[in-house]
């Protein structure tokens, strides 16, 4: 993201920075010791006398705990995105995170603003991680498009979900979802309106 490269009424760097820290109630120390990022480099990307490279802006994003469309939507006015809007997500062009037993799959990450948070999981064997999603508002929504995960959520019971399967969550609740004990890999798409916090947890 250069400085100063968005259209009008769209958020540039420094707002967005200005507006994490305004949402968070940080001062830029405590940004940098959350984000790794040195106060002085902060400030110069708030001033708009620097960007951040595509690693550092992820950086950035990843250690506040939001994903990089996410923290990207700060300081944008919902009013400008009420027109019509497309995006196509091509999938050798997909942003990955990559753990060893995890991958995550942001889709169409660059349409900012939107009021769902898009991301296709893969699931593998390796550390048998599960996956936590924090109680907030919102909903969300998983479609398991190949192999057999297992969910637990306050309230109800744990439920299997194969192939085909999905399940709706009020995000009110805690929750987990974890590769049923039998199944090596597993697809699954997340759709969440309102930040989603799925934490893994080996």
């Amino acid at each position: 993201m250069r400085v100063g490269s968005a259209p009008a009424g769209f958020p540039v760097l420094p707002q967005v920075v200005r507006e994490l820290r305004r949402r968070n109630g940080w001062t830029l120390k405590q940004l940098s010791e959350r984000s790794g990022i040195p106060v002085s480099t902060l400030a110069k990307v708030e001033t708009g006398r620097l960007t951040l490279s595509y690693e550092r802006l992820v950086q950035l994003a990843e250690r506040t705990r939001l994903s990089p469309q996410q923290f990207l939507g700060m300081g944008t006015p919902t009013a400008v995105f009420r027109g019509a809007r497309r995006s196509t997500q091509r999938w050798e062009e997909a942003v990955r995170s990559v753990t060893d037993s995890k991958s995550a799959y942001p889709m169409c990450a660059e349409l900012l603003g939107k009021r769902m948070d898009l991301t296709l999981l893969q699931l593998s064997a390796r550390g048998r991680t599960q996956l936590e999603g924090k109680s907030g508002d919102g909903e969300a929504y998983y479609f398991v498009v190949a192999g057999s995960v297992q969910i637990a959520t306050e309230f109800y019971r744990a439920e299997t979900l194969s192939r085909g399967d999905s399940i709706y969550l009020d995000m009110l609740m805690h929750h987990s979802l974890s590769l049923s004990p039998s199944c090596e890999e597993a697809s699954i798409v997340r759709i969440c309106c309102d930040p989603c916090d799925l934490q893994e947890r080996a």
